[in-house]
């Protein structure tokens, strides 16, 4: 009879797991939790190189990057075959490689003008020069899709058809991107591609009306209130940054019941004024701003999307994959410095369902303890405990969110106004 461990157990083993210091004690955890992480596979990222499989982080152009959601160099992988095996073992990596909006819309841009400018031909050069014929024939839209959808206009429709049709015809071309690629995708690709991105279009807008519009809404809340309440904690309060960070903690365990660590991260950025991200620096003077909630809205949208693609990580999509390294494709710094200031040491996926749960490089305790300081980290350290996070799971609701993000945008138009 195989015996069942409680969520918080499992949660335990694989966070003692993945905070390891290297591949080698990552590897020795464990085995000293395969009975926890019997249906647990971990991807364990290495600083330096060595792992069986390589990890790309780079800049390109003036602004354009590229980089998985990982750390360092290379990845381990760590499941129950791998920790019993005394032979090599061998895994299929599958992935995408996304665009998001800004890099969308450059393709877009550059296959139905007539004339670019000489900015966006130096974007279509080093696109060209920087990904290779199979890269460039496999670019993914999905994420931009699921920005496109906050708006689903006519307009916006007509837009996101066209750069489907544009990414997919790239495929078709024997040097995509190369010189003359946009009279070449209007004269010889243009009508077999648009037929098929509007096969794709509908097929996103059936699942945009079947649900998962809405399921997109209700989990960028989650990440927006996070931001909405830092914004109201540092414009409202003369306390101190540790003092307002304690109480962000204490809202995301005693109100909005998720703990959310990437978010916690930023935030932190926020409330502590290092700067250390644009997006931190555009929240700082955002009450002065003729839109603060879209502004904050976007901002949550771009913490949002690297949830999405963390969650890819699961292979249940791929048949005959055991693990997906994506990789994001982005023009935009927001995004830039989120994926450097919140990489991921290690991701678990669970075997027999969608479940992927990322794991931050940042250590939690020692991280917190650092900005707050350790009466306050010896006072929230119960919040991290077993009761804790089934108190937080039973809690836990989509109409607590909607509650909290109403109230909390009507609160931060309060400030805004005071503000002028």
């Amino acid at each position: 009879m195989v015996k069942e461990y409680a969520e918080y157990e499992v949660q335990r083993a694989l966070h003692r797991v993945c905070s390891a210091e290297s591949f080698k004690q990552a590897l020795e955890r464990f085995q000293d939790e395969i009975e926890l992480l019997g249906e647990w596979r971990i991807l364990y990222a290495a600083e330096e190189s060595g792992g069986p499989f390589g990890l790309e982080r780079q800049l390109f152009s003036e602004k354009g990057f590229v980089s998985t959601m990982l750390r360092g160099k290379s990845v381990w992988v760590l499941d129950k075959t791998f920790a019993l095996s005394e032979t090599r073992v061998g895994y299929t990596l599958g992935g995408s490689l996304f665009l998001d909006s800004n890099a969308a819309s450059y393709i877009r841009k550059m296959s139905y003008a007539q004339h670019i400018s000489p900015e966006l031909e130096v974007v279509r050069a080093d696109l060209q020069r920087t990904f290779s014929f199979d890269d460039l024939g496999r670019l993914n839209c999905y994420i931009y899709l699921c920005e496109a959808q906050k708006n689903w206009s006519p307009e916006t429709r007509q837009f996101c058809k066209e750069t489907l049709a544009a990414t997919y015809a790239l495929s078709l071309d024997a040097t995509p991107l190369s010189a003359g690629w946009g009279e070449r995708y209007r004269s010889l690709y243009r009508e077999q591609s648009e037929a098929f991105a509007e096969d794709r279009i509908k097929e996103f807008s059936r699942s945009l009306e079947s649900g998962l519009g809405v399921a997109l809404a209700q989990q960028a809340a989650a990440v927006e209130c996070m931001i909405l309440r830092a914004k109201i904690l540092e414009s409202s309060s003369t306390a101190s940054p540790e003092a307002k960070m304690g109480a962000l903690l204490s809202f995301m365990h005693d109100e909005l019941h998720i703990f959310m660590l990437r978010e916690l991260i930023v935030c932190a950025d926020i409330l502590f004024h290092t700067q250390r991200t644009t997006l931190s620096k555009k929240l700082n003077s955002v009450l002065d701003k003729k839109d603060p909630l879209r502004i904050i809205n976007n901002c949550a949208w771009d913490l949002y999307i690297l949830r999405i693609i963390e969650s890819f990580s699961n292979p249940q999509r791929w048949q005959g994959v055991d693990f997906c390294l994506d990789r994001l494709i982005t023009f935009d710094e927001d995004l830039t410095d989120i994926i450097c200031l919140t990489e991921l040491r290690a991701v678990a996926i669970h075997l027999g369902s969608h479940r992927a749960y990322p794991f931050f490089n940042s250590e939690l305790t020692g991280w917190l303890a650092g900005l707050i300081g350790d009466k306050r980290m010896a006072n929230f350290s119960g919040n991290l405990q077993e009761d804790a996070f089934n108190q937080r799971a039973d809690q836990r609701s989509l109409e607590n969110v909607q509650r909290i993000l109403v109230e909390d945008r009507r609160h931060l138009m309060g400030l805004a106004r005071k503000s002028r």
